[in-house]
């Protein structure tokens, strides 16, 4: 009979494999190294979580949570700008740059793979997307112009993070989010 899996102990576990992850790459963990490098063995990996898939699974989720946590945290912000440039500010944090290279791995994978990581790609765009909907929807934009903008302000964000992670030039980085930011967000008085 199988022993029934202690959650907290789970929960400590993902907590050190998710560092590990994030030092070593995501997609390419396998079990054997992941299980001596937390200290513990494959077997107690299978027991707390399945498979090498479920494990991958738990992880990114576990890496979106800490993403959505780090950057959300704060003074309450009122719209879409508002909030595309704390969530700027924050992922420019060098703190943030695991979860981010982590995300952006999964990111490609993802796209050679779909049947790997599932619908990861989706859950991992729709939240930001539909908040950032809202926002503009409460600031009196219809719904369907609400979602096409933000669609568009987080493809554009995303796409930013890709040039600050990969050219690390700071300036001109911010100097395109500044006018993505007053083009996309900033400028529906002309539309």
């Amino acid at each position: 009979m199988n022993r029934p899996v202690d959650h907290l102990k789970r929960a400590e576990l993902l907590a050190r494999i998710v560092d590990y992850a994030l030092e070593h790459g995501v997609t390419s963990l396998t079990l054997r190294p992941t299980a001596e490098a937390v200290g513990t063995s494959a077997r107690m990996l299978v027991h707390h979580f399945g498979s090498r898939d479920a494990m991958a699974a738990e992880i990114l989720l576990a890496i979106e949570e800490r993403l959505v946590s780090a950057i959300v945290d704060g003074p309450p912000r009122t719209d879409a700008a508002n909030v595309l440039r704390h969530m700027w500010r924050r992922t420019a944090e060098p703190q943030m740059r695991p979860l981010l290279r982590a995300v952006f791995e999964t990111w490609g994978r993802a796209l050679m793979r779909p049947g790997e990581f599932g619908d990861y790609l989706q859950r991992i765009f729709a939240p930001w997307r539909d908040a950032l909907a809202a926002r503009l929807e409460a600031s009196g934009e219809a719904t369907e112009a609400a979602h096409t903008r933000a669609t568009l302000a987080i493809a554009a964000f995303n796409g930013l993070q890709l040039v600050r992670l990969t050219t690390g030039d700071e300036d001109q980085a911010n100097a395109a989010f500044d006018l993505m930011i007053h083009q996309i967000l900033e400028s529906r008085s002309r539309s």
